[in-house]
């Protein structure tokens, strides 16, 4: 059966709200890194100021904005706007060496997973946008790369940033939609000057900061 019209809007409401929390959750940590790597800005800067000034396409954002992209996927890993999930065991289970009887609550920490993983992230505790690029891309450097192919588009358990399965945050893509449309605008038009730079460790690990427009001359 079809879903009803009512049914239709409402979830309409829960994907804009949910993604508006997690777009707004996340700029903190961009300005943070654009703030700690200028370098980085210049080059979005570059990539995205021949892209269409009147109506941007979605397409091409994803798919031909491998800088942006890079940047975005090393911000999220860095500072997940999900902090952690919890769980309960439904069943009792062996996890490697550990075992889980049923009921079990656990919590899982998903800044902690991605920042403390050398396996899949070289030097995983720093900012490397570079990690994400494709291998023909003119920056990529097989030594920062990630150890194994990771696509951040997709919610998995390499990338968890938006968490998966029956936890996946319901946002998360209409966020990375919202995030391309707005970085990419406001990069076009505007220096971005972050300033009072500061981070929050308590009840999660977040940047906070405050941010400064600078009209762009028009050439």
């Amino acid at each position: 059966n079809l879903p009803s019209e009512k049914v239709l809007v409402d979830n309409l409401y829960l994907f804009i709200f949910a993604g508006f929390d997690t777009t707004k959750g996340s700029f903190g940590g961009f300005l943070h890194f654009l703030n700690e790597n200028p370098r980085v800005q210049e080059l979005l800067v570059e990539e995205v100021k021949e892209f269409d000034a009147t109506v941007l396409d979605v397409d091409q954002l994803k798919n031909g904005a491998p800088i942006l992209n890079a940047f975005l996927a090393e911000s999220w890993r860095l500072t997940a706007p999900l902090t952690s999930h919890a769980t309960i065991t439904t069943e009792a289970l062996w996890y490697k060496e550990y075992f889980f009887p049923k009921g079990t609550h656990i919590e899982i920490d998903i800044q902690a997973h991605a920042k403390m993983n050398d396996e899949l992230y070289p030097d995983a505790e720093n900012f490397c946008f570079e990690r994400w690029l494709p291998k023909d891309h003119p920056l990529y450097d097989p030594s920062k790369a990630n150890t194994t192919e990771i696509d951040y588009n997709v919610m998995n358990s390499k990338f968890r940033t938006f968490d998966h399965g029956a936890h996946a945050c319901l946002g998360g893509h209409f966020a990375k939609l919202q995030v391309r449309i707005i970085l990419t605008r406001l990069l076009q038009s505007y220096k971005l000057e972050v300033q009072n730079d500061r981070t929050r460790t308590f009840p999660m690990r977040q940047f906070l900061n405050d941010l400064k427009l600078i009209k762009r001359e028009a050439k």
